[in-house]
């Protein structure tokens, strides 16, 4: 997977919003292929929960609030699992 350094992210999202957003999209894709590329199913459920975190966090314009909402969804989900992985103990 080809990585770009965050000072470049950085430079681009400053002056090219929308090439930083294709960008984006492009190394999202790529890494998703990557991590699952003989599990065309488990590429299908990353995708789905790329695209409902996008629309639920599309509105934040500010780059650190939306880190941090996405943070903070994503210990949501690690609590959940835990939860889940609770009921298992004997």
């Amino acid at each position: 997977m080809n990585r770009i350094p965050f000072d470049e992210w950085n430079e681009l999202f400053k002056g090219d919003p929308e090439a930083f957003e294709k960008k984006r999209q492009e190394f999202l894709e790529s890494y998703i292929i990557d991590q699952w590329s003989a599990e065309p199913n488990k590429q299908q459920r990353a995708r789905a929960t790329l695209w409902r975190l996008e629309q639920n966090y599309r509105h934040i314009k500010d780059p650190v609030e939306r880190f941090n909402m996405i943070v903070a969804e994503f210990w949501k989900q690690v609590s959940k699992l835990k939860d889940a992985l609770d009921q298992f103990k004997l």
